[in-house]
This record gives structure tokens, sequence and C-alpha cells, in this order.
């Protein structure tokens, strides 16, 4: 089943597009626009620091206002990557201690707000990480799709 894109105008298979939240199933009707717009309009709500701030003060403010919640879902991470904690958890000590050396975005070069990005949460990698700052970590994450992984989805 192909959708057209409401952003673009082009044509794709359904596995192109997200789903709008919470509202029913991966049909035509419940799609606006196609992920690689959603990326590209994420991206160019992100690129100023006055979007960018207002973005985290929104989330900031969920946060205040429901902290139960916050902490529920915080909670549901947890149990669903033990794993990821677990790394995380282990990456953080080493640093703190001197065994891991934090370094600057391997992509931009910048040395504010780097994290580490896991390639495998497996023990034997839990120190193999590539250092991304904020930005280019999210990207890693949100690429936009490409063509090959854009295929029809089986229902």
């Amino acid at each position: 089943m192909n959708i057209v894109c409401k952003k673009c105008g082009e044509q794709k298979p359904i596995g192109a597009f997200n789903k709008k939240l919470r509202a029913g199933p991966l049909v035509d009707w419940n799609v606006d626009h196609c992920k690689a717009c959603a990326h590209a309009e994420y991206m160019r709500r992100y690129e100023t620091p006055e979007a960018r701030a207002a973005m985290q003060e929104t989330a900031r403010g969920w946060k205040k206002a429901n902290p139960k919640r916050h902490a529920e879902l915080a909670r549901a991470y947890r149990r669903r990557h033990p794993e990821k904690i677990i790394a995380q958890n282990r990456l953080n000590h080493a640093v703190r201690k001197g065994i891991v050396k934090r370094a600057p975005c391997e992509v931009c070069g910048t040395t504010d707000r780097v994290h580490a990005h896991h390639r495998s949460y497996a023990p034997e990698d839990w120190f193999n990480v590539r250092w991304l700052c904020f930005v280019c970590h999210k990207l890693e994450h949100t690429e936009p799709p490409s063509p090959s992984n854009q295929g029809e989805v089986s229902a």
C-alpha cells in the first residue's frame, strides 16, 4: 500500500511513514508526512538556539508537572533495558575514575555536551563507544530511512 506524503507530495510505501501518536493503526488516514520529512522538520526546528531552548523548557516543564509519570516511565525503561543501564553505569564509573577519557564529538569536533554512543551493550563492548555531541547523537538515532528499508509493512 502506497501513501502520498502531505509534505513532499511523493508517493511512498506505508513503511516510510510514522503513525500519529496513539491514534490507531498505520493506515493512510492516520499519517501526515513521511519519516524523511518528519526528520527534516525536526532538524529545522532544532537548529536555532532559541528553538532548542524552547524544546528543552517544554520537556522540563512536563517533567516538573508530571513527576510520578516521569518516574514511572524511567522505571519501565530500566526494566525493559537492563543491559543498557548496566553498560551506561559501568562506562560512567570508568569515566569518573579516569579509566576512560571523554573525547570530543567524532562527527563535528565539539566538546559541548558529549555523549557516549554504545554500538553494543555486551560486557566486552561497555567501553567501546563513539563520542558524539548531543545533536550528532540524536542524528545517529534518527537518521531518515534509506530507500532500502522503506518497504511494505506486513499487517
